[in-house]
């Protein structure tokens, strides 16, 4: 492994890409692919350097695992420890808590699996988790732990089975589960090392497709070192100019940052170096320096971004803003470098690495005890209540805010749901009026609305649909049949059959829409659903719930840092106030299928004001607790205040049928 200046200088260019990206900068909407071209690098260095080693009978596992160790932890627990100094000083307990487990997780190299499992990358709270970026670490990691294996193993079929063939197998297989992953579940496809060991792969073909490609022809190895290199970074920018956080993601789309990496890496193989403006992007020696600088780079710049936007209490950032934060993070990048990973770790080309195996294993050892005892101690604020002692004047704490939020399900978990059999016990087909709520994650809270606003009546009965969530593309294309060969999810297709069935259906008199802002533009499967069960059984009698209010952060953060849910309905921290309903997109479908509409802004905000509106129940309840979900307490309140006007609507309804 020689040294290769156009390495470090597109190191470089990746963590730019992210930093300014992070920083919200115009142009880089797209900067977070930089992490993909850091796996192509990867794939490339690691796999170039186990393969060497194996040919000249150097390879050990031991040894590569210490180096791995002595690489990337030093860095990565001096930036967790002062990070969480710095989160114990600020952050309420409860998101405290959330740290305690994110940093845990960082420590123990799984933090992907846990940001998988709590929300997507954009959600919106994913700028206030300090640690965020160390999913990506997590993904590395775990290819550094089994690739050498993976690789050894590929060596010793190689006589039988090309090593070329084997990497590239395990490559496509890959690709294709993210492709077809990424609509199922985006985030298992973002976050999940199997969806992205192709990239790590890409990295691993590059020296096999040079030997292919270049010869002795002088000429010929410029000419085509220089059209991978310019293609190679034409990718690339494209990539993170025009790669918005809507974009499908990964998918196939991720391709076009990773084959951008991999034929930049391919043109440096050339026996001729790529010239021109390429060489000068590439080679400079700012280019070079800042790419060694880029793990401590990567490392620092999201906690300093994240932790401002926290105590800012706000996520937009000013050009001052921007500019102070920058001048922060060099900083401490430079801190980081010089002072941890230039302490514990040289590159063997600098002449400087340390060549006793045994002292490298023993500091491994050494590392890895220090990191779990430091995970150990910030596993405990998740375990506890986020270290709640540090406020005497606590409001809220953890265990109650979850509480709270599962609480919004207790009605609706025990409720007759739509694909139950007609003989389950919690169905009563009998009652002479049966409502359906239907709707997204927001279904609950439709649900304990209608239920508490007909809790007085003894002759209906309540039916959950089980919400929309993840069916949308299935109920559009089996409802409409544009793909003759579509295959619903499993859950989908059976909740979707047995609404349409006729026995059940014919039995629903009322339907309840419920959803966050019901007449967005992705709401076009609700629209579909409504006009196909409109025309199988015509006398169904639509409400449709309206919207309310979301807000930048969860409530409950506002709520602890502030004092009340009263924060929460501040203008300067309110997201969305649903006093104009008519200005979306599909406020004219949803409304030409709706018989009645339930205006929550007429009903809880006197004269239609966001200053006025309702923001805990008369026991002083809050209204919600994250950021548009609304407590059970409060949904049950707004619910009875509307009770004459459902119950109207069911006498008229029970007048028709006997007329």
């Amino acid at each position: 492994m020689r040294y290769r200046a156009d390495i470090d200088g597109l190191r470089s260019i990746a963590v730019l890409a992210v930093v300014l990206f992070h920083l919200s900068l115009p142009g880089f909407e797209g900067g977070y692919v930089g992490v993909d071209v850091f796996f192509v690098i990867s794939g490339f260095l690691i796999t170039s350097l186990i393969i060497g080693q194996i040919e000249t009978n150097t390879f050990s596992l031991r040894d590569f695992y210490s180096r791995r160790i002595r690489r990337l932890l030093p860095p990565l627990i001096a930036t967790v420890f002062f990070t969480a100094v710095v989160s114990l000083l600020i952050l309420n307990p409860i998101d405290m808590q959330s740290f305690g487990r994110s940093s845990a997780s960082a420590l123990l190299s799984i933090s992907n699996f846990i940001f998988y499992l709590e929300s997507g990358y954009w959600d919106s709270a994913s700028e206030l988790k300090p640690l965020l970026h160390t999913w990506s670490l997590g993904i590395e990691e775990q290819f550094y732990l089994f690739w050498p294996l993976t690789i050894v193993f590929f060596c010793s079929i190689s006589k039988t089975f090309p090593l070329s063939i084997s990497i590239f197998l395990v490559s496509v297989l890959s690709f294709i589960g993210c492709v077809i992953y990424t609509p199922v579940n985006q985030a298992a496809a973002f976050y999940l090392l199997p969806f992205r060991i192709f990239e790590f792969g890409l990295g691993a073909l590059v020296p096999h497709l040079a030997v292919f490609i270049f010869t002795d022809k002088v000429s010929r190895n410029r000419v085509l070192s220089s059209i991978f290199c310019w293609i190679g970074l034409l990718l690339i920018f494209l990539s993170v100019a025009n790669m918005a956080n809507t974009t499908s993601f990964p998918g196939w789309v991720v391709l076009i940052p990773a084959i951008g990496s991999a034929l930049v890496i391919l043109s440096g193989c050339a026996p001729i170096a790529v010239t021109g403006l390429p060489k000068l992007l590439l080679e400079n020696k700012y280019s070079a320096a800042l790419g060694k600088l880029s793990y401590a780079l990567y490392l620092t710049h999201w906690p300093i971004i994240s932790l401002y936007r926290y105590k800012k209490q706000d996520s937009d950032l000013s050009t001052s803003e921007q500019m102070l934060l920058g001048l922060t993070i060099f900083i401490t990048t430079l801190a980081l470098h010089w002072l941890i990973e230039k302490r514990f770790y040289r590159r063997k080309y600098e002449g400087k690495d340390r060549t006793n195996s045994s002292l490298d294993f023993s500091f491994a050892i050494r590392t890895i005890c220090v990191s779990l005892l430091l995970a150990l101690i910030l596993f405990s604020a998740w375990l506890t209540d986020g270290w709640s002692w540090r406020f005497s004047n606590n409001t809220l704490d953890p265990e109650t805010v979850e509480l709270e939020k599962q609480n919004r399900f207790e009605h609706i978990r025990i409720s007759c749901r739509i694909n139950f059999d007609t003989q389950n016990e919690k169905c009563d087909y009998s009652q002479p009026i049966q409502i359906l709520v239907l709707g997204n994650s927001v279904e609950p809270d439709g649900f304990n609305f209608i239920k508490a606003a007909t809790e007085r009546r003894d002759d209906v009965a309540l039916i959950s649909f089980g919400n929309t969530n993840h069916c949308e593309e299935d109920f559009i294309n089996s409802l409409q049949a544009q793909d003759s060969e579509f295959v619903p999810k499993e859950k989908c297709s059976s909740k979707l059959n047995a609404l349409l069935s006729s026995e059940k259906l014919s039995s629903i008199n009322i339907i309840l829409y419920s959803s966050n802002n019901p007449f967005s533009a992705n709401k076009n499967h609700i629209v579909i659903l409504l006009e196909e069960l409109k025309r199988r059984n015509p006398s169904i009698y639509v409400m449709t719930l309206g919207g309310y209010i979301n807000t930048k952060r969860h409530c409950s953060h506002y709520i602890f840092e502030l004092g009340d849910a009263k924060h929460c309905i501040d203008e300067k921290h309110v997201q969305i106030f649903s006093d104009n309903p008519e200005r979306h997109r599909l406020y004219n479908d949803i409304m030409s299928l709706t018989n009645h509409f339930i205006d929550r802004i007429d009903l809880l905000c006197p004269g239609r004001k966001l200053e006025n509106c309702a923001y805990q129940t008369t026991s002083g309840i809050p209204f919600m607790l994250d950021s548009f979900h609304q407590s059970r307490d409060f949904a049950e309140y707004s619910g009875r205040l509307y009770s004459e006007n459902v119950s109207a609507i069911i006498d008229a309804i029970i007048k028709d049928r006997q007329d």
